[in-house]
């Protein structure tokens, strides 16, 4: 899978810290958000915990350079390993550097590489190339880079200046080699709870189907959307932005709530009053590069199904279809035969598609409300209810429309494989955001839908592709929804866009088995309200002990085990071992006061990185009674 020369950008320079962002056909990792520890202090001119992994397929070209950038009297030398990973390290009192690339196989010899001792030659091309001049550098900057191809194997590169200013990463070339331009099956399900299917341990629903693809191919135990509900979260996967960038926070765009229980006054349903006071949008904009138009130029044929919730423009796709019968935009909850007109429109696609690559985005209605299910399966469920002592009263309609799309998820596969397809076809299936409360049960999971607890925003994944994903296999790395267009753009071989941000990272690695993206963060953030119910009022009214929302303006970081969550309305956090209390029962920030601190100021960084909406404004109506 030969790619260009990685290019490199600088995007970010702020106390010391400089972040190194990618922008050809692979992303190149912002070091501050992967398992490269930031230097917090390098006032004796050395790099501090620079160690990373980079995963690079076998006979691709690989960028390993040194860039020295001048911030007035600070120098700041960036070392990057490309394509998936970069490390960025500071040295504030640089002393003349000359880059120096080693790169060592093992086994092997060491082979030093000078790559330009002439850092003014240099800066004319590379500058140009690399940073294309935004944000404007200085006349002081400087680069060089090395692009090296390598076969199979470990490497260790290093890039040193002369004062001994030096950074190390390690490099793992592997040699797997998996069909270029597959076909891309994306199925989500709407409002599908994490414990809803068989292989996360239901019992009362029935997901025979889904729990075949999972066990032919890899389950993601840390599946997350950008978002806690809909509409944003479907903006995250289709333009590959976090909701700060698309500033879609929720349908309707409008707190949900009682206004006087708002501490802050921002865009609410029961009246006007905060209209305006921020951004708060219902369609994305078109000129945003969705998915289907980064795939398309590299001879996709694109086609959405089903649930959009992103606005009138249709962003690209060659095919847009709401029932699988070409009927208007509208929604289609209360239509009992759409997930089986949907998945007809699906196999169709795929018959007259079977000799091009091809990029299906199918979101299937069901499961969200009002439940409406064929009155013969939930038939079935109430007599099954019936039939046995259960633990609790499960809803028979729900698990009727589970069943309607495992039906869907089902007939997919069996089309896929009687084209012959299936050794050439990615097939994803994931859900939008957590269960709904007083419909589901989330358990062992805190909260529910709308919640950025765990039960609200992580959900059952799994992907599946014989001969590349191996059968059986489970990935515990966090995956966030922003990741799936720069990895679809890896395996059609696509560029990213070039005018807006990626904030995702391929997850390519990942499904090779690989080890990758461990320690690098991913984000959540939420301006407005949003009442609760039932298991689902996890946040109190500011200043009581009440509980009434499912949440409150907000903003969640995690990062490898560790979840931090801030609460705007009194700048608290709570910060949780995922690893250790998957139910968010104990709060650790009080215990672990530095690394609180640590992720709380990266998630502040991002913040203002990424020009999140963060409520200030009093709400004069606010009487928490």
């Amino acid at each position: 899978m030969a790619e260009k020369p990685i290019k490199m950008k600088i995007v970010r320079m702020e106390n010391g810290n400089s972040l190194a962002r990618g922008t050809s056909a692979i992303l190149l990792v912002i070091a501050a958000l992967l398992g490269v520890s930031q230097p917090t202090s390098a006032t004796d001119g050395r790099f501090v915990n620079l160690s990373t992994r980079a995963l690079v397929q076998s006979g691709e070209e690989v960028m390993i350079g040194g860039f020295v950038i001048e911030d007035g009297a600070r120098q700041v030398l960036i070392q990057a390993v490309g394509p998936e990973l970069a490390n960025a390290g500071i040295s504030n009192a640089l002393a003349d550097p000359v880059l120096t690339v080693t790169y060592t196989t093992d086994p092997g010899n060491p082979v030093e590489l000078v790559v330009n001792d002439n850092w003014e030659e240099s800066q004319g091309q590379l500058v140009s190339d690399l940073w294309g001049g935004n944000p404007p550098l200085t006349a002081g900057s400087r680069s060089a880079a090395a692009v090296l191809t390598l076969g199979p194997g470990n490497y260790t590169a290093k890039v040193e200046g002369k004062d001994g200013a030096a950074g190390v990463a390690l490099v793992e070339v592997y040699g797997i080699d998996f069909p270029r331009s597959p076909n891309l099956i994306f199925i989500m399900a709407d409002d599908l709870g994490w414990a809803d299917v068989g292989y996360n341990g239901a019992s009362f629903y029935e997901t025979p189907h889904i729990d075949a693809l999972c066990a032919s191919g890899m389950k993601f135990n840390s599946a997350y959307p950008g978002a806690s509900n809909c509409m944003p979260s479907r903006a995250c996967i289709v333009s590959g932005m976090y909701t700060t960038r698309t500033q879609m926070w929720t349908p309707g765009g409008e707190a949900k709530g009682e206004p006087a229980y708002m501490k802050f006054l921002v865009p609410r349903k029961e009246d006007d009053a905060g209209d305006g006071i921020f951004p708060s949008k219902t369609s994305m904009e078109p000129s945003v590069t969705s998915i289907a138009e980064v795939l398309k130029p590299a001879g996709y044929r694109t086609a959405r199904f089903g649930k959009w919730h992103l606005g009138p423009d249709t962003q690209g796709f060659d095919l847009s279809d709401p029932n699988g019968l070409g009927g208007p935009e509208q929604n289609y909850y209360s239509d009992i035969d759409v997930e089986e007109t949907l998945t007809d429109g699906v196999v169709g696609f795929i018959a007259e598609n079977a000799g091009r690559p091809f990029f299906i985005y199918l979101n299937y209605w069901d499961v969200h409300t009002p439940l409406t299910a064929r009155p013969e399966v939930i038939a079935k469920y109430e007599e099954k209810l019936a039939g046995a002592s259960w633990d609790r009263p499960w809803n028979p309609t729900y698990a009727a429309m589970i069943e309607a799309v495992d039906t869907g998820v089902g007939r997919i596969r069996e089309a896929v494989q009687a084209q012959g397809l299936a050794g050439k076809t990615l097939i994803v299936f994931t859900s939008d955001n957590g269960g709904p409360s007083g419909v589901t049960w989330n358990e062992p999971l805190k909260g529910a839908k709308g919640a950025f607890y765990e039960g609200g925003i992580r959900v059952a994944t799994c992907m599946s592709w014989p001969g590349v994903i191996e059968a059986g296999s489970v990935c515990d790395t966090p995956i966030t929804g922003v990741d799936y267009l720069p990895t679809f753009a890896q395996l059609a071989g696509a560029n990213l866009p070039t005018h807006q941000p990626v904030d995702g990272q391929s997850i390519v690695p990942l499904i090779l088995g690989r080890p990758a993206l461990e320690n690098r963060s991913i984000f959540w953030h939420y301006p407005l309200y949003l009442a609760g119910g039932q298991y689902n009022t996890v946040v109190n009214i500011y200043g009581t002990d009440i509980p009434y929302w499912r949440a409150t303006p907000c903003s969640v970081i995690r990062r490898g085990d560790w979840k931090l969550m801030q609460f705007f309305e009194d700048d608290s956090v709570k910060l949780f071992n995922l690893k250790e209390d998957l139910g968010e029962q104990n709060d650790r920030a009080d215990s672990e006061p530095e690394r609180t601190a640590r992720l709380l100021e990266e998630l502040r960084a991002w913040q203002q990185r990424t020009g999140a909406v963060i409520p200030t404004v009093l709400n004069p109506q606010f009487n928490p009674g």
